[in-house]
Order: structure tokens, then C-alpha cells, then sequence
């Protein structure tokens, strides 16, 4: 009279058919998104060494590009690794758990993006608008 009792719930589950409808389309998306991705690293990248070794780029504007870079890259990557994989695999099921981390980094990386846009934009009104003082105000 043993009786395993499960619990009847489980996670909801999303699935994408947009990605993996044809098999020709499901390749050409692949190699897109890919081709994205990879461009979006190799300009990035560099950007980020040469800040990070070259100590005569070590400016307040530089600095703020090199994080731009940094979380452009972390941006792109929250979705582009898990299109990949279904363009790749087919397997065109994704967990609600997934979906909801994937929306939360997204949507932070992109406010995240904003801030440091609007610092970069107030750096250089201050750099063109009082280019004398900008040493000053920056060092505070």
C-alpha cells in the first residue's frame, strides 16, 4: 500500500516555433545571429584592452567607454547565447524561470545603458561648455 504521492504542479514552459518552423530558415537565422555576435565582440573587445593597457587613455571619457563596451557586450549576451542555441539545437522549448532571468538582465543592463549615456553626455557638456574648469570639476 506504499503510494508515491507527487505534487501535481509543474514550471510553465514557453515554446519559440518562430525559430525553428524551417529548417533553411532555422539555418539562416543561426548564421546571422552569429555573425552578429561575433562583430558585436571583435569591436567591443579591443575597445576594452586598449583602454585597460594604454594608461594615457585613463580619462574620466574613457573610462566610461570602456564600461560602455563592457556592458554592451554583457547586454548582447543575455539573449544571443540562448537564440543560438535553439537556432542551432531545434530544441525550441524554453522554462519560464529562463524567460524571466533573460527579461530582468535585459531590461537592467539596458537602464544601466542609459545612466552611463547620460554620464558620458554630462562629461562632455562639461568638457565643451567650460573647458578651463573641466580638470577642476572632474578631479572633485
Amino acid at each position: 500500500m506504499d503510494k508515491e504521492l507527487t505534487n501535481g504542479t509543474s514550471e510553465p514552459i514557453f515554446y519559440l516555433f518562430a525559430f525553428t518552423a524551417f529548417e533553411i530558415g532555422r539555418i539562416l537565422i543561426l548564421a546571422a545571429v552569429l555573425l552578429i555576435y561575433l562583430i558585436i565582440l571583435s569591436g567591443n573587445l579591443p575597445i576594452i584592452t586598449l583602454i585597460c593597457l594604454e594608461p594615457r587613455l585613463h580619462t574620466p571619457m574613457y573610462f566610461l567607454l570602456c564600461n560602455l563596451s563592457t556592458l554592451d557586450i554583457l547586454y548582447i549576451s543575455t539573449t544571443m547565447p540562448k537564440l543560438i542555441y535553439i537556432c542551432h539545437t531545434g530544441n525550441h522549448i524554453m522554462s519560464s524561470t529562463a524567460c524571466l532571468t533573460q527579461l530582468y538582465l535585459f531590461a537592467w543592463f539596458g537602464n544601466t545603458e542609459a545612466y552611463l549615456l547620460t554620464a558620458m553626455a554630462i562629461d562632455r557638456y562639461v568638457a565643451i561648455c567650460f573647458p578651463l574648469h573641466y580638470s577642476l570639476i572632474m578631479s572633485k
